[in-house]
């Protein structure tokens, strides 16, 4: 017979999660791994609904409205390629005194990142190797005025190569506003 007190395999069973009368080690059911037991992979925190810890989670792409490319005025997209990596910003800081080899393209807000590519290839010789990815990049004033760089995607100049995820993201799903640069890195 037990006396006053916790017994013998009190402290035992709540180690294991099962000290309370409805279970766990704070009165819920007990953990996978037996509330506090040794640690597992995850920590003390595992358990049947959880799986490896994941990072940030990715934003979700609002869906592209279709354009009807009949009805509709493309807009003027000013693109700005470069081999071997993007242009520095401050190519950027002066209106009218952007970088060299400007190519003017009119195209809608639905127009994939491929599509762009395909452009680019058209225009670019150094674009049409194999193994080429190109990298895209807007450049926008920010509050202050002042030219922002945001990468978007990249994608493989030959479609052959395979497909990215990046390969079918618009320019209205990646948040592109009219007036914005496009930077084109070849790399």
């Amino acid at each position: 017979m037990r006396g006053p007190g916790p017994g013998p395999d009190y402290y035992h069973e709540r180690q294991r999660g099962y000290g309370g009368p409805r279970g766990g080690p704070y009165g819920g059911p007990p953990g996978p791994r037996g509330g506090y037991g040794p640690p597992g992979p995850y920590g003390n925190r595992g358990g049947p609904f959880m799986g490896p810890p994941m990072g940030p989670p990715q934003p979700q792409l609002p869906p592209t409205i279709p354009v009807d490319r009949e009805k509709t005025c493309p807009l003027l997209l000013r693109v700005f390629p470069k081999l071997g990596g993007h242009n520095r910003l401050e190519a950027y800081a002066k209106r009218g005194a952007e970088p060299p080899g400007e190519v003017a393209v009119y195209t809608w807000p639905d127009a994939t990142l491929r599509e762009l590519a395909e452009l680019v290839r058209e225009v670019r010789p150094d674009a049409r190797r194999n193994n080429v990815r190109l990298s895209f990049a807007f450049v926008y004033p920010d509050r202050r005025g002042v030219s922002v760089m945001k990468q978007v995607g990249e994608v493989w100049s030959d479609a052959r190569r395979g497909s990215t995820p990046d390969d079918d993201k618009s320019l209205q799903q990646l948040q592109f506003q009219t007036g914005d640069f496009l930077d084109v890195a070849i790399l």
